[in-house]
């Protein structure tokens, strides 16, 4: 096989004693399905900014992954306190959508890193990971209060 792709096979069987099942003709399916595919997906993220209006308090993941043969559901997420892992899920076999809003629990620290695998249907994946940090901490609403003003009169117990 010269380059990658889908080949069909088709199985003729030879007696010892000359006999001969018959051969392919044109339009015949085939026997047998051989996929030939040492590329592994093209994968990126492309960018994560914080969801706006509905998506508020989520991270917006957004992604690129390309290749001729992947898997139906061929994305996973995932996240770790630093570049080395250990790397914890945020989704698997998930469809390949270019994004993918997540909200991340209480246990989440506030900066982390973040990975793409895609898989294909050769069992190829592809692997990126994000270089720098994402703050998650600003998805959480915060304040301060800078004072307090009573209403009405003070209980006896505030005198």
């Amino acid at each position: 096989i010269q380059e990658e792709g889908r080949y069909g096979f088709r199985i003729v069987v030879h007696s010892r004693d000359g006999l001969t099942g018959q051969g392919p003709s044109s339009g015949d399916d085939a026997d047998m399905w051989v996929l030939v595919d040492t590329q592994s997906p093209l994968t990126r993220i492309t960018s994560v900014p914080y969801g706006r209006g509905r998506e508020a308090g989520r991270l917006v993941i957004n992604y690129s992954v390309s290749d001729k043969f992947l898997t139906l559901r061929p994305i996973a997420l995932a996240y770790s306190p630093t570049p080395q892992g250990p790397w914890n899920s945020i989704g698997r076999g998930l469809r390949n959508e270019g994004r993918f809003v997540w909200k991340p629990t209480s246990d989440v620290p506030d900066q982390i890193f973040l990975r793409i695998e895609a898989l294909d249907k050769a069992g190829n994946v592809g692997v990126h990971m994000l270089t720098q940090a994402i703050d998650v901490s600003g998805l959480v609403p915060r304040g301060t209060i800078h004072g307090v003003v009573p209403v009405g009169e003070r209980s006896p117990r505030e005198q």
